[in-house]
């Protein structure tokens, strides 16, 4: 017990290590559209809403997508914090930290050297945009949600009730980010590689 909890410490550290600074960024680029300019974020009134049309995404029409759990955790964010930007960084912070967390059970699960997996996952330079990105956090959801669906998918081996935890975490990463769609297929790759039927 006390190595999963060394282990958890270490990628906290690191996490924060690399990524303290961006908290005290500011919004760019499409945080803008997405978020500063959009209304609809400034209730949590519209989650609902963030279900049914994908026109709720941005102020701008020709940006409509459909990410519904993007535009939840902003109107969450909002909620808590109005456009105190530190709380949207935080937030981002904390997901990659979610997503290194599984990738250190992933590598251990797959019989590799999972704190290092995790490590190399934490600081990887192509983390720095959805941690320092607010508008990229998409990324990191939708990566959350992917991660957790593999770890359920190979633990379902022990705990059949582990492939409804999969499913929901897949529906989670759809709802985050298009790009989760190819899930399926990299289960079935795993399965190959590993010899399951």
């Amino acid at each position: 017990m006390s190595r999963t909890w060394n282990g958890a410490a270490a990628l906290l550290l690191v996490c924060l290590t690399c990524y303290h600074n961006s908290l005290s960024g500011s919004f760019h680029y499409d945080d803008f559209h997405s978020i500063v300019e959009f209304p609809h974020i400034r209730t949590l009134g519209n989650l609902p809403a963030f279900f049914a049309d994908p026109l709720m995404f941005s102020g701008d029409p020709e940006k409509k997508m459909y990410r519904p759990l993007l535009l939840v955790s902003y109107a969450f964010n909002y909620a808590l914090d109005g456009y105190q930007v530190r709380g949207y960084h935080l937030v981002n912070l904390i997901i990659h930290l979610g997503c290194s967390l599984l990738v250190w059970r992933l590598g251990l699960r797959l019989g590799g050297d999972g704190l290092l997996a995790g490590l190399l996952f934490a600081v990887h330079p192509l983390c720095s945009e959805p941690v320092n990105y607010i508008s990229s956090r998409s990324e990191s959801l939708a990566a959350l949600g992917y991660l957790g669906a593999v770890l359920a998918h190979l633990k379902a081996e022990e705990r059949p009730g582990c492939r409804a935890l999969s499913l929901g975490c897949f529906a989670l990463a759809l709802l985050s980010k298009e790009v989760a769609l190819t899930l399926p297929a990299a289960l079935w790759l795993i399965d190959r590689w590993r010899g399951r039927p």
